[in-house]
């Protein structure tokens, strides 16, 4: 007899916390449910209950897209502040910013 080990992903339920900060004189009012699907997808599929502090609203600094900035936390667990873009896709990504010069610029 032969034995075959396979994985699957199934759907579960997790739940985020959101902190919403002045920044530049703005807050980001938006759905930010595709950043917390982003992080319990690539970064921390064991944790749960997740805090995601948004500082600001959505702004560039150029050359880079538009992108807000969070950062996530969880007990010890601390992302450091991110820079999430929203794809063509309709999802959210880590964006990797490439420095010019420090030119911000609100886009909302």
């Amino acid at each position: 007899m032969n034995k075959e080990n396979y994985s699957i992903i199934v759907p579960c339920v997790k739940t985020y916390n959101v902190i919403r900060n002045k920044y530049y004189n703005n807050i980001y009012y938006g759905d930010v449910a595709g950043i917390a699907g982003w992080f319990y997808q690539t970064a921390g599929p064991d944790i749960n209950d997740i805090t995601i502090t948004v500082y600001g609203g959505i702004h560039q600094t150029f050359p880079n897209p538009p992108h807000l900035t969070v950062e996530i936390t969880h007990d010890n667990y601390n992302s450091g502040r991110l820079h999430m873009s929203e794809g063509q896709d309709g999802y959210w990504y880590k964006q990797e910013l490439r420095r010019s010069g420090n030119k911000y610029k609100r886009t909302n």
